[in-house]
């Protein structure tokens, strides 16, 4: 029976945890947490990029295809002729016109009408060049030169292009 008294005596009941357990486990989470809400920020910003090129190599391609088509929009008068489409693009917006011409052999005489306007995300910006326009024209979808247009996102960029065959590099 003294046995058993001592043994019970030496024996150390916790009934919790210290303090510096809970600290510790709390430092831990919060570590953790950290980690993944920048990594989350990272991924945010990379997907509104790839989302972004993505919805303009398709302005591009149906842009391509309208005029290929000849789909002459209802923004072109009976009196005119349909020349092409045309991607404009600004810092951060691009716009999306149908051109149509009574004489589309002379530029001057061009109506261009937006169809279609997208606005980019929050820190992404376009930069196309030479010029911040391209004209996909009939019969053949030929531009008159070739184009590259870069999408913007701090650090990180997507570039895509149009070469002098109007074919869509991506």
């Amino acid at each position: 029976m003294i046995r058993i008294k001592i043994f019970l005596y030496h024996l150390d009941v916790s009934k919790g945890f210290s303090l510096i357990e809970i600290v510790l486990v709390l430092a831990i989470i919060i570590s953790i947490s950290t980690i993944g809400y920048l990594s989350l920020g990272k991924f945010s910003k990379s997907q509104n990029l790839t989302y972004s090129y993505t919805n303009l190599l398709n302005d591009l391609n149906e842009a391509k295809s309208n005029t290929l088509s000849q789909v002459k929009s209802s923004k072109c008068t009976a009196v005119q002729t349909l020349v092409g489409y045309e991607i404009a693009t600004s810092t951060n917006f691009y716009t999306t016109k149908v051109v149509c011409a009574t004489n589309p052999s002379d530029s001057t005489t061009y109506t261009k009408t937006q169809v279609k306007k997208v606005t980019l995300p929050n820190n992404i910006t376009i930069n196309m060049s030479p010029t911040s326009s391209l004209i996909f024209f009939i019969p053949d979808g030929i531009p008159s030169v070739s184009y590259s247009a870069t999408l913007k996102s701090g650090t990180q960029s997507i570039s895509l292009g149009v070469d002098e065959q109007g074919v869509i590099l991506h």
